[in-house]
């Protein structure tokens, strides 16, 4: 059995210091589950290969190739209620793609960076512009 990720290495004390510390701000303010939310990222390597052949387990695949890195990141946000679900938005490389040439309506926010990654500019604009925006109007 091999452990894969960080779960072991969580700090369990600082975990429960966390939830507790929440827990009385969440009471003290009076807040409800519409009133709190979450943001969370996940990527899309869509060059990467596996790591593992899918025939043999044991066997590493395709060795000697390098893992192209192209890939977008794609931040979600929605409240603890589940009620209020904001627009997707991606990160990608390129301010203009080539893919989009010619669409007039895209269905989330789309912003570029050089290694297609989060940034504090990026994550301001769409907290101002689309976040605040949204949720006050």
């Amino acid at each position: 059995l091999k452990n894969r990720g960080n779960k072991a290495s969580a700090d369990h004390k600082a975990v429960e210091k966390c939830v507790d510390e929440f827990a009385n701000i969440f009471t003290h303010e009076n807040l409800t589950l519409d009133q709190v939310y979450k943001i969370a990222e996940t990527s899309l390597f869509w060059c990467y290969l596996p790591q593992i052949d899918t025939n043999m387990a044991d066997e590493l695949a395709h060795k000697g190739i390098k893992d192209g890195k192209d890939g977008i990141t794609v931040p979600a946000c929605a409240n603890a209620a589940g009620i209020h679900k904001c627009k997707l938005a991606v990160i990608g490389k390129s301010l203009y793609p080539y893919c989009f040439q010619g669409v007039n309506f895209f269905p989330c926010h789309y912003s570029a960076n050089k290694k297609a990654w989060i940034s504090r500019e990026i994550f301001s604009d769409w907290f101002h512009f689309f976040f605040v925006f949204v949720f006050f109007s």
